[in-house]
């Protein structure tokens, strides 16, 4: 794998491959399209339907409440919900597609957040990181989004 971490489980990296390849195999994929992983996870502990039932209804509520033009698929993982979507790179589509990603993204911190305001105990930061195969191996860049309610922070910023 070629990422920010270094080395990742053979096993994770052959998982991954399988997951990307079959969300592709189920799209309509034209000129210059590929499949990317955008998932939120959380710098440690878990975030998934068990442990935060809140947030979750809330991405349920999301997900079955917009009209999607564009597909992508929705996975669940102990660690964080997972986009795949398909890129389209210099096409009509590329438009729709950053717009319905933004907006599941949108969702899913959203709902992390207001999950916790309404009791979801676990509470770690999530980070964002965007995943591709190629044909050198996986690919991966993450970027650190802090989701907190507002007592948090108010409580941190007392600490200092």
């Amino acid at each position: 794998m070629i990422g920010e971490e270094g080395p990742v489980d053979a096993a994770w990296e052959t998982q991954f491959r399988r997951r990307m390849r079959a969300f592709e195999l189920r799209q309509l994929t034209g000129d210059g399209a590929f499949p990317l992983s955008i998932k939120a996870r959380v710098t440690s502990g878990c975030f998934h339907r068990e442990h935060s039932p809140e947030a979750y209804a809330l991405i349920d509520e999301w997900l079955n409440s917009t009209q999607r033009d564009v597909d992508f698929a929705f996975e669940e993982h102990e660690s964080g919900p997972e986009l795949l979507v398909l890129a389209a790179v210099a096409s009509g589509m590329a438009s729709a597609v950053a717009s319905e990603v933004i907006g599941a993204i949108v969702a899913i911190l959203r709902a992390r957040r207001e999950g916790i305001e309404r009791g979801d105990s676990p509470s770690e930061p999530l980070e964002l990181i965007v995943g591709s195969v190629d044909a050198d191996g996986v690919r991966e860049r993450r970027s650190s989004v802090l989701v907190t309610t507002m007592r948090s922070t108010r409580r941190r910023s007392t600490r200092l």
